[in-house]
């Protein structure tokens, strides 16, 4: 059942279940980290064990961030799905949250992220392919050092 992450005491219910599955200190106060900057940027956090297809998307239109089963069921599929799907956020916010619109942080991208594009996002425009790009990129940066690599 999809559930909107709306609340302190959903987000205090759903980092004690992922601290009772095992989840690290430093991973639920990241998980804690982007849902809350989510939610200071009017970002609705959404719980949808149902999602098939994907880990985790994000919504430029309706400034949702969705997180999926696969992501949901797994501790380090979850903090990379938000990893990423924060990026899309960032990009969001930088071309304005209240439209459609995304554009580039300008973040430098890695062989990693064109690698992530290439096998499986062709399909795509080139502008949303760079944006993936960066998106894989920055999930790679934050994994290798946490939030401040992204913005020092």
């Amino acid at each position: 059942m999809k559930s909107n992450l709306e609340s302190n005491n959903q987000l205090d219910e759903l980092l004690y279940d992922l601290s009772n599955r095992g989840m690290s200190n430093e991973g639920l106060d990241q998980v804690e980290s982007i849902i809350r900057s989510c939610w200071d940027k009017g970002v609705d956090v959404i719980l949808d064990p149902t999602m098939e297809g994907s880990f985790g998307t994000y919504n430029p239109t309706t400034n949702d961030l969705t997180l999926g089963g696969n992501a949901l069921d797994c501790n380090v599929q979850l903090i990379e799905t938000l990893e990423h799907e924060f990026i899309h956020v960032l990009q969001d916010e930088i071309a304005g949250i209240h439209n459609s619109d995304m554009e580039a942080l300008g973040l430098p991208t890695s062989e990693y992220g064109h690698q992530m594009v290439n096998e499986g996002y062709g399909h795509l425009d080139d502008h949303t392919q760079s944006l993936e790009v960066e998106a894989f990129t920055g999930e790679e940066m934050m994994d290798a050092g946490g939030f401040e690599s992204i913005f020092v």
